[in-house]
C-alpha cells in the first residue's frame, strides 16, 4: 500500500509595531530572529523538511537524534517528517517562532507488517510450535477427476520464528492453468488471454517429526486476514479487468495486471446467499503493500481406523479389534473412548496421546487429500497411536444391527470417532403353536398342541415350555426340550396337552404361553376356545320369495346339534318389518342329529310392505344364521282375468275399461265397464261405441270419458252416460287429451296445421285454443289433479313446455333444464308444478319457472299425483313402483310382482293392477296405500 505524506500550509502574519506621539518619539523594536529545536523519536534518523508560512523551504536534510535551527526569522513554520522504512511517518508539526523560540518532535512509530516482496515469503511465526518446524509452499490441484499435491519449496522456521521462502523457481508444467475457467464466463476485457497461470496461496507447517501444526497465511497487514497474498507464476504478461460469472452462482471480479514470472495478487472473499458459495475479488498487490504472516492451527482431532470393520457381538460377549489413532493439530494426553450403542462398552475407555514430536514418523505430503475449503489449506496427519482395543456387550443388551461409533473426547469435547458395522445378537428362544393362537377344544376332552420352539442366538440349554392363565376347567402340562447352540437358528418341536372337564364354560377365553430359557421367562398371548354344546340353525332357503299383506307364508328351518347339545330350544324370526308378525318356535333337539323348524308369517294391510331380510335369533346358537330375503307385496283386493284393461280413476273407486268387441251391427262396438272400490265391484255395464280402439280417460270430477274415432263418451259413477260426436280426418282416440276443472275436453287434431282445442262435455262446443305450424309429433298433454293447471309438452324446441291456467286460459312457455327426450315421464302437482323424472334426477319446475332436483334413479315411464299429493314413479312390467312423498321428497320401493296397469285414487294411494310375475295369469288389483 501506497504511503503519502501529508502537508499542512500555513500563513505567516508580520508583526507591525506601531508608535503614537510626536515625531519626537524613540522607537522600540525586540529581536526579529529565533530558534527552532527539531526531535526525531522512534527512529535514530529522518528526512526533515522545515517550510514557512509561504510555503517556502527553509531546510530539508537528514536529522539524527536532534537538531537546532538558528536565527530563523520570525514566523509559522512547518515541520515535515520524511518515510523511514519500516515506520510509519508522523503528521507534520506546527512551530510558531512569533515570538520566541520553538521546538517540533516528529515520533515514527513502527509500520504493520512489512513490505511485499515479489522474489519471496518472509516473515516471523511467535508461536512456540513453529521454531524450528519445516515450512511447506505448496500447490494443489485437480486433473482428470484425481487430486494432486506438488511442493515447490521447503525452508526451516528460525529458532526466532523468521523464515523466508523464496520464490525463484520456474513451476512444473503440470500446475498451470488458465487464469479463466469452463465453468466460469468472462465479462470485461481481457489481453493475453492464451497465457498460463500457477497459483500458491498458502504453506504448511509441521515438526521435523512430521507432525501437523497448522497452515501458515500471507495476509495484508491490518485486513484480519480478510485480504489473502496470492504469489501468482504467470508464463506471458495477462491482464484480466471485469467480472467472471460461474455456473454456481458466484461472481469473481478482477482487477488483475500480470508479468512474465512472479506476481503478487490480493484476493478477498464474501459470502452468497447460497450457503457454500462466495464471491472473489482479485486485485494486483501494489509494490509498498505491508503484508504479515498468520499462523492458523489445525483443530485438536483424532482420526481413527478399526480393523475389522465389521463386527458380530453377542450379549454378554466380547470382541476385539486392531485400532489406529492419528493425532491432528497437536492433540495429546488422554482422550476418553465410549460407544453410542447402549449396553456396549469399550476398554480400555481411555488411552493417552504422546506428545507432538516424541514419534519419528516419516511424513507423506504428497499423498494428503484436497479439501474443498476454497484458498485453505491441505491437512495431513503424520503421528499416530497402534492399541488394541475391547468391546463388551452387557447380558442385558438389546439387539442391534447397524453403524456402532467409537466416540473420542478429551474434556468433553469430542476429538472424532469411527464407525464399525456391528451385529449384536441376542441368544433367546421363542415359541409358537404350529395350527396358529387359538386353540380349541370340547368339553371332556384333551387334545395335544404341537408347539415350535426357535432359538437364535445360538442359545444352549434347556427351554421350558407352558400355559398359564387358564380358567377353572382347563389345565395343561408343561414340556421341555434341549438345544446345543449348534447351530443358528435352530428350531424344535414339543407338545402341550390341554385337558377340558366336562363342566368348563364355553366360549373363547385368553392365555399365554410361557417359555423359561436361560433363566428368563418370555410369554405371547393366545387364547383358548371351549365348543360348548350348541346348535347351528340355517332357512332351507336364501331367498323365500314374496308373499302379499294379508296372508301367511311358512319359512322352513333346520337345527343341528354340535358338541352334543341335547335340549330344546326357543327359536325367534328377527328383521320383521312394521305389519308382520312371527311367533317364536320351539324345537326339541337330539344330541348331534338334525331336527326341522317352521315359522308362519302373518301381514296386515298399511305401509309394511316391501323387501325384508330376516334372520333367526335364540340362545345357544353357536354362530349366527344365514338371513333370508322375502318381499312383502301390498295387499290385494281381488284376482283378476289376464285380459289387458285400462285404469281411470272414479269418483269412487276405479274405472276399469275393457278391450271394445265387435257388435253386430257393422262399424259397432261394446266396451265391457267396471266400476270397483275397496269393496268390490259397485258398477258393471257395457256401452257401444264407434271404434275397437279407444282411449280412457279420467275427469276431475271422476267421471270416465272414452274417445272413440268420432265419438266421444261420457260416463258418470252411476253409469249414466252422454254421446258427442265431432268429425275429423282422424280417430280423436289417437289425440293427446285431458280433461280439466271446467270438464272440458283438451286434444289436438290435425287439420290446416295442429291445432289444441277445447270440448266442452257439458254443452258440446268447440273452441280453439290455439294453431301450430309444426310440432314434432311428441306433444303430450298433463293436468294437475284438481284440473287447473295443464301443461303441453314436447314442443318444437325440446327444451320449453306451455303452461295453461284452464280457468282463465292464460298461457306461457317455461324453460326445463333439460332436453325433453332425456326425460322418461312428467306429472303434475297439485300446487301446479311440474315434475319431470330423468335415468338420475327427479325435477321439479314451478308454475313460476324456478327448478329444483334430487337424486332419484328408479326407472320410469309414467308418474302421477293422488289426491294427497304423493308422487308415484310406475315403470310397465317392472317389478317394483316408487312412492315419493311430495313434500319430503322421501321415496319407498314398493315390491310388486310386474306392472300392468296403475291409476291415483282420488284420495289417497294407487290402484294398481299387477301379476305375481312377468307372464303370469295370477293377476290382482291392489290399492296401495
Amino acid at each position: 500500500m501506497k504511503k503519502h505524506s501529508i502537508f499542512f500550509l500555513s500563513s505567516m502574519l508580520p508583526l507591525v509595531l506601531a508608535a503614537c506621539g510626536g515625531s519626537s518619539s524613540p522607537v522600540v523594536t525586540g529581536p526579529t530572529t529565533f530558534d527552532l529545536g527539531i526531535t526525531v523519536s522512534g527512529v535514530s534518523a529522518a528526512p526533515v523538511k522545515v517550510l514557512n508560512s509561504a510555503g517556502e523551504v527553509k531546510f530539508a536534510d537528514t536529522v539524527t537524534g536532534s537538531k537546532t535551527l538558528s536565527a530563523l526569522p520570525k514566523d509559522k513554520y512547518t515541520v515535515v517528517g520524511g518515510a523511514v522504512a519500516n515506520f510509519t511517518a508522523p503528521a507534520p508539526v506546527l512551530a510558531d517562532l512569533g515570538s520566541g523560540n520553538g521546538s517540533a518532535t516528529l515520533v515514527y512509530a513502527s509500520a504493520a507488517g512489512q513490505v511485499l516482496s515479489l522474489d519471496k515469503i518472509q516473515g516471523v511465526l511467535i508461536d512456540p510450535l513453529a521454531r524450528g518446524a519445516d515450512l511447506t509452499l505448496f500447490n494443489n490441484y485437480t486433473k482428470d477427476a484425481q487430486n494432486y499435491l506438488t511442493v515447490l519449496e521447503t525452508v526451516t522456521v528460525g529458532l526466532d520464528g523468521r523464515f523466508a521462502i523464496p520464490l525463484v523457481k520456474t513451476p512444473p508444467a503440470q500446475e498451470f492453468f488458465s487464469f479463466s475457467s469452463s465453468e466460469c464466463s468472462f465479462q470485461g476485457s481481457v489481453v493475453g488471454a492464451s497465457g498460463k497461470v500457477a497459483f500458491y496461496s498458502s504453506t504448511y507447517l509441521d515438526t521435523k517429526n512430521g507432525d501437523p501444526i497448522g497452515d501458515v497465511y500471507e495476509v495484508v497487514a491490518g485486513t484480519d486476514a480478510k485480504q489473502v497474498i496470492v504469489h501468482v507464476y504467470a508464463d506471458s504478461p495477462q491482464t484480466y479487468q471485469g467480472k467472471f460469472i460461474c455456473k454456481d452462482g458466484s461472481v469473481e471480479t478482477d482487477s488483475v495486471v500480470l508479468t512474465t514470472g512472479w506476481n503478487a495478487l490480493i484476493v478477498s472473499r464474501s459470502e452468497t446467499s447460497t450457503p457454500g458459495v462466495f464471491n472473489f475479488d482479485y486485485t494486483t498487490a501494489s509494490p509498498m503493500t505491508r503484508v504479515e504472516t498468520r499462523l492458523v492451527k489445525y483443530d485438536q482431532a483424532v482420526d481413527i481406523f478399526l480393523d475389522p470393520s465389521a463386527l458380530t457381538l453377542k450379549a454378554g460377549g466380547v470382541a476385539t479389534v486392531n485400532a489406529v489413532i492419528y493425532q491432528v493439530g497437536g492433540v495429546s494426553g488422554k482422550i476418553d473412548l465410549r460407544t453410542d450403542v447402549p449396553g456396549v462398552t469399550v476398554e480400555p475407555s481411555s488411552v493417552t496421546l504422546p506428545t507432538l514430536g516424541t514419534q519419528a514418523v516419516p511424513k507423506s505430503l504428497a499423498a494428503a487429500s484436497k479439501k474443498s475449503r476454497g484458498l485453505m489449506p491441505l491437512s495431513v496427519s503424520a503421528q499416530r497411536l497402534s492399541t488394541t482395543l475391547t468391546f463388551r456387550a452387557a447380558p442385558d443388551v438389546s439387539a442391534f444391527t447397524g453403524t456402532m461409533n467409537l466416540i473420542a473426547s478429551q474434556g468433553g469435547a469430542l476429538l472424532g470417532k469411527a464407525g464399525v458395522a456391528l451385529n449384536l445378537i441376542i441368544p433367546g428362544v421363542t415359541a409358537a403353536p404350529q395350527s396358529g393362537q387359538t386353540i380349541t377344544i370340547e368339553r371332556g376332552q384333551s387334545v395335544a398342541v404341537d408347539v415350535q420352539v426357535t432359538s437364535r442366538g445360538q442359545y444352549s440349554g434347556d427351554v421350558q415350555v407352558g400355559l398359564e392363565g387358564l380358567p377353572e376347567g382347563l389345565t395343561a402340562t408343561a414340556a421341555k426340550v434341549n438345544f446345543t447352540g449348534s447351530s443358528d437358528p435352530e428350531q424344535k418341536s414339543v407338545q402341550v396337552t390341554v385337558t377340558a372337564s366336562g363342566s368348563v364354560a364355553g366360549g373363547t377365553v385368553p392365555a399365554q404361553l410361557v417359555v423359561t430359557a436361560g433363566g428368563k421367562v418370555t410369554r405371547s398371548n393366545l387364547s383358548v376356545s371351549v365348543l360348548a354344546p350348541a346348535v347351528v340353525v340355517n332357512f332351507d332357503q336364501a331367498d323365500n320369495g314374496f308373499m302379499y299383506q294379508g296372508q301367511q307364508k311358512s319359512l322352513a328351518f333346520t337345527v343341528k346339534s354340535v358338541h352334543g347339545f341335547n335340549t330344546p330350544v326357543t327359536l325367534n324370526l328377527t328383521g320383521l318389518p312394521e305389519g308382520v308378525t312371527a311367533d317364536p318356535v320351539v324345537v326339541p333337539v337330539t344330541a348331534n342329529q338334525e331336527s326341522r323348524g317352521v315359522f308362519v308369517l302373518r301381514t296386515t294391510a298399511g305401509f309394511g310392505y316391501g323387501t325384508a331380510v330376516l334372520a333367526i335369533s335364540g340362545n345357544d346358537l353357536s354362530s349366527p344364521t344365514t338371513p333370508t330375503r322375502i318381499e312383502i307385496r301390498p295387499a290385494t283386493l281381488s284376482a283378476l282375468s289376464a285380459d289387458p284393461v285400462k285404469m281411470v280413476t272414479a269418483h269412487t273407486g276405479v274405472w276399469l275399461v275393457g278391450a271394445p268387441q265387435a257388435d253386430v251391427t257393422p262399424g259397432r262396438y261394446q266396451v265391457p265397464i267396471r266400476r270397483v272400490t275397496s269393496s268390490g265391484v259397485a258398477l258393471n255395464i257395457t256401452l257401444p261405441t264407434d271404434s275397437g280402439y279407444i282411449s280412457a280417460l279420467g275427469s276431475p270430477n271422476g267421471d270416465l270419458v272414452i274417445l272413440g274415432s268420432t265419438q266421444i263418451l261420457r260416463v258418470k259413477d252411476d253409469g249414466s252416460s252422454v254421446v258427442w260426436t265431432y268429425q275429423n280426418m282422424f280417430s280423436i282416440s289417437s289425440s293427446p287429451a285431458v280433461v280439466d276443472a271446467q270438464n272440458q275436453l283438451w286434444f289436438y287434431i290435425f287439420g290446416n296445421g295442429y291445432q289444441l282445442l277445447k270440448y266442452n262435455l257439458d254443452s258440446g262446443v268447440v273452441q280453439a285454443v290455439r294453431s301450430e305450424s309444426s310440432n314434432n309429433g311428441k306433444t303430450r298433454l298433463y293436468r294437475s289433479v284438481a284440473g287447473d293447471f295443464i301443461y303441453v309438452t314436447g314442443t318444437d324446441t325440446g327444451s320449453q313446455v306451455r303452461q295453461f291456467k284452464t280457468a282463465t286460459g292464460e298461457s306461457k312457455l317455461l324453460n326445463i333444464p333439460v332436453s325433453d327426450v332425456s326425460v322418461l315421464a312428467y306429472a303434475v302437482s297439485p300446487t301446479g308444478s311440474l315434475w319431470l323424472k330423468t335415468d338420475s334426477s327427479l325435477l321439479t319446475l314451478t308454475s313460476g319457472g324456478a327448478v329444483t332436483s334430487v337424486p332419484e334413479s328408479s326407472v320410469a315411464d309414467s308418474m302421477v299425483f293422488d289426491g294427497a299429493q304423493t308422487l308415484w314413479i310406475t315403470k310397465k312390467n317392472n317389478a317394483t313402483l316408487t312412492r315419493v312423498d311430495a313434500v319430503s321428497q322421501k321415496t319407498k320401493t314398493v315390491p310388486v310382482g310386474t306392472t300392468n296397469e296403475s291409476s291415483p285414487a282420488a284420495g289417497a294411494g294407487l290402484w294398481l293392477i299387477s301379476a305375481e310375475s312377468a307372464g303370469s295369469n295370477n293377476v290382482y288389483l291392489s290399492l296401495i296405500p
